[in-house]
């Protein structure tokens, strides 16, 4: 809906629905096409399709909170972060917790396979305790991979296998997309 200064309108509910926050894939594409640079005319716009991947790891009200903010910093001049919500601290904490956590038991499990121990001995006294519980009180999950190891958590909507997981893979921690 477009909403016009210059038209009354005498709905209550065209009023709100004028005066709400954007929000949803949309705004989100909107925030991806404003904030990455225009690639060169003819190239794939791969780093939109990245961005919008990004927003849609988040929860709705995170990836609303971002968008906003990324299209009021570019307004403004002032950063993003400055804006965000409580709540969108708090996500970007528990995932930056998150992420320095399955790195330690990464590297916990890497330096045991490096003293040759076989799978089921490198992950024994990792699964299960307390301390592995990720930010949102999900157990985290080791699993082999070829001659690694693969140190995953479910994320903010506690199941795998979703855009929002965070996997330490081979060098680095990530977020499934």
């Amino acid at each position: 809906m477009r909403c016009y200064g210059s038209i009354v309108l005498l709905m209550a509910s065209s009023i709100a629905a004028c005066t709400a926050n954007p929000s949803g894939p949309e705004h989100w594409r909107a925030a991806c096409e404003r904030v990455v640079p225009s690639p060169s005319p003819g190239v794939p716009d791969h780093d939109v399709a990245q961005c919008e991947a990004t927003f849609r790891s988040y929860p709705a009200a995170v990836a609303d909170d971002v968008a906003r903010c990324a299209l009021r910093g570019l307004a403004t001049g002032v950063p993003e972060v400055a804006c965000y919500s409580k709540e969108t601290h708090a996500h970007f904490d528990a995932v930056q917790r998150t992420q320095a956590q399955l790195g330690r038991v990464r590297k916990i499990a890497r330096d045991r396979m490096g003293d040759g121990r076989a799978f089921p001995d490198v992950i024994a006294g990792l699964v299960g305790d307390a301390d592995e519980l990720d930010a949102w009180s999900t157990a985290i999950r080791v699993r082999p991979d070829g001659d690694d190891v693969e140190i995953s958590s479910a994320g903010a909507d506690r199941r795998f296998g979703t855009a929002d997981d965070l996997i330490a893979g081979p060098d680095f921690i990530y977020f499934q997309f």
